[in-house]
């Protein structure tokens, strides 16, 4: 009888993973709250996606109402236990996975016509890397808008005025740029960012006004003033390859597809630019005031600082990912 009851033991522990993959809920763990645009394109998604799935639902959680942290993704997705899927920020994975996190940071370039050939070269160098921890990547979502600002309580559209406030930014990258301009700054999620600026934690933003009006920011920082384009490395929808593995091959096609659906939809919005032309005025209907942009000279100081940042620190995460970064140089050069 204690044979038998080991060897049950035994089996068990073999059969579980398997069935795990195989449960009713699928959840999608992302920091984008529900009104933001990025977030409707994974929606969008998720319902494509589960007209396909046979007894199984992915379920789209957003703002972090897990409780997981976007810094803690990859320490809990590729199980697949607690979470089966996420929509990924790489910006967040500078503590696991820098090579990623500093892949392109936004800031860099802002020839959108490039956004295509740049995604393709994207798409491989994410998988890469998410084959390290067990995760297949489906498709991109990307940025809803171009445009990015600093948003502060006060009217402030200056480097030199920025330097005696705190500044909320979204990567580590920032907080190196911003750090080597003289000004303090420090990442904080998107979930949390109403309440830092709320509460005192930081003064400034580095945000878009149409991320703004989503999360009514306008209330706590009314003040906007454009710094940079946003080009940049975009969300992975990111699946653990236990779940992923445990779908049938016509499941996995139809996801696939869905994915890439929404992938070419969000890079042709992206860079049709059509909602930035409404942003501003939307947050003007909505409280916020836009001043002058910053000056030519601080967009090149900063442009300029940002690239020679994302250098140093691609050359500090290694040589795979110092020679993604001249890749992704050598592609925007041509």
């Amino acid at each position: 009888m204690r044979n038998f009851l080991s060897i049950v033991v035994a089996v068990t522990a073999i059969v579980l993973p398997a069935v795990a993959s195989a449960q009713t809920e699928l959840k999608l763990n992302s920091a984008l709250p529900e009104s933001r645009g990025e977030a409707k394109l994974i929606q969008e998604w998720v319902d494509l996606a589960n007209q396909s799935l046979d007894g199984e639902k992915i379920t789209f959680y957003h703002s972090g109402a897990l409780g997981i942290k976007e810094v803690d993704i990859l320490r809990v997705l590729p199980g697949g236990e607690t979470i089966q899927m996420a929509a990924i920020w790489p910006g967040y994975l500078s503590r696991d996975l820098p090579e990623l996190a500093f892949s392109l940071p936004a800031g860099l370039y802002s020839d959108f016509d490039k956004a295509p050939t740049l995604y393709g070269a994207m798409t491989e160098i994410y998988q890469d890397f998410y084959d390290r921890f067990d995760l297949t990547l489906l498709g991109f979502i990307h940025p809803d808008s171009g445009d990015i600002s600093v948003q502060c309580k006060e009217p402030i559209n200056s480097i030199d005025d920025l330097k005696s406030k705190k500044v909320r930014v979204w990567e580590r990258h920032h907080a190196e740029t911003f750090g080597a301009l003289g000004i303090s700054a420090q990442v904080i999620p998107t979930a949390e960012l109403y309440v830092a600026m709320q509460t005192g934690v930081v003064d400034c933003a580095v945000y878009s006004t149409r991320a703004s009006t989503a999360i009514s920011l306008y209330e706590v920082a009314p003040y906007s003033a454009y710094l940079f384009k946003y080009l940049t490395h975009p969300y992975g929808i990111v699946v653990a390859n236990g779940v992923w593995n445990g779908l049938d091959a016509g499941e996995q096609t139809a996801l696939q597809a869905a994915a890439d659906q929404i992938d070419s939809k969000g890079l042709a919005v992206f860079q049709s630019g059509e909602n930035q032309s409404v942003v501003d005025q939307a947050f003007v209907d909505a409280g916020g005031q836009i001043l002058d942009p910053f000056s030519e000279e601080d967009q090149a100081l900063f442009a300029e600082t940002a690239r020679e940042v994302w250098v140093e620190l691609n050359a500090d995460a290694g040589e795979l990912a110092a020679a993604n970064q001249q890749k992704i140089q050598m592609l925007m050069s041509q």
